[in-house]
């Protein structure tokens, strides 16, 4: 492997190796071979060699079994080979490379993971310069918290409250509030029982920080008098904001408090978003899925129909007129959320099933 032009045959011979089924192989014997002929490569110049190196060390060691007794060689070494690729998952200077580390740790390897040892080599990738490694190193943190929540709980605390400090730092659309608030996101998706005691503060700051971006209205639209349900809302662009209803859907799901409250707050930027004929499919997709995962949480079904009379309309516009299948699948689910209505009771839909027969 000290010649260059030998570097693309070792890297594809890791690569190989990874393939192999060795489940009829005995467990030491497999390790040694893993321990003396790959695990020193995980030192070498090359990140192409680190990178296939410690991914065939994780796929190789996912072939062993299930039940291993603690404390034997067979465990040690285990525990070794995946302390030293956690190692490199945090000081590799290639970003690719850690973060391709950080997806090898499969569920089956969190059994090892959840130890101190190795947990305390993998914490400080919460903090990674690059956002898609940061989420990576969430979702692995996260899942191991049932596994050691002592250990776990402090440092993801810290990286809520932090998130948190940086939605209230940052002004107007900035990049850095988009990033914070889809980090935020994605904790609260990973760590559920994190977040539990900390809902109401979060959503205040959450549905806060939309009214100074000038996206959330304080006054609830006249929908006797047939206002645009989305009046008040800011036609800016989303941004940070979208990060930040997509946020609030999630924390709407996984928490058991009350978002009655914020409703009337949080539905007209969701009407504005269905009902103004520019916006994106992706912009509609937020939209549409925060809908649902509020409903949900709020068990608020049916009144939305009767407080935003443009409401079903709206939807069942989007179901004919949405081209991505994927938004139209997640329409059609957050109708069946909202529940049934008399489409008599609903104005506008007469309307659009007459234009929809002259087309």
């Amino acid at each position: 492997e000290n010649g260059g032009h030998r570097l693309p045959a070792v890297v594809t011979a890791l690569r190989t190796l990874g393939t192999f089924n060795f489940t009829n192989l005995k467990e030491i014997t497999l390790l040694r071979f893993a321990d003396n002929s790959v695990l020193p490569f995980l030192h070498h110049d090359d990140g192409r060699l680190r990178k296939e190196a410690a991914l065939a060390l994780c796929k190789l060691i996912l072939q062993m079994p299930q039940t291993i007794d603690k404390n034997t060689q067979t465990a040690n070494i285990v525990f070794d080979i995946l302390k030293r690729v956690a190692m490199v998952a945090i000081s590799d200077s290639d970003a690719s490379i850690r973060l391709a580390l950080l997806q090898s740790f499969k569920e089956p390897l969190d059994k090892y993971n959840c130890q101190v040892e190795i947990l305390s080599i993998l914490l400080p990738c919460l903090n990674d310069e690059v956002m898609e490694n940061r989420k990576e190193a969430i979702t692995l943190v996260g899942r191991l918290f049932k596994h050691n929540p002592a250990y776990v709980l402090p440092p993801l605390r810290k990286v809520l409250m932090q998130l948190l400090a940086e939605l209230q730092q940052f002004k107007g659309n900035s990049a850095e509030q988009e990033e914070s608030a889809s980090l935020l996101g994605h904790l609260l998706l990973s760590c559920p029982s994190l977040v539990s005691p900390y809902v109401t503060p979060i959503a205040n700051v959450l549905v806060s920080k939309l009214q100074s971006m000038g996206l959330a209205n304080t006054q609830v639209p006249p929908a006797a008098h047939g206002a645009h349900p989305g009046a008040g809302a800011s036609k800016v662009s989303w941004g940070a904001g979208g990060h930040i209803i997509s946020t609030i859907g999630h924390l709407a799901s996984v928490s058991v408090d009350d978002f009655t409250m914020h409703l009337d707050q949080l539905l007209p930027i969701i009407m504005d978003a269905l009902q103004d004929e520019t916006t994106s499919s992706a912009r509609r997709m937020v939209a549409v899925r925060t809908l649902g995962q509020l409903v949900q949480g709020t068990a608020y079904a049916i009144q939305p129909y009767e407080k935003y009379p443009k409401l079903l309309p709206a939807m069942l516009a989007a179901v004919r007129n949405e081209h991505h299948w994927t938004t139209r699948r997640e329409v059609m689910r957050t109708l069946g959320i909202l529940g049934a209505r008399d489409p008599g009771l609903c104005p506008g839909v007469d309307s659009l099933a007459k234009a929809e027969k002259q087309a």
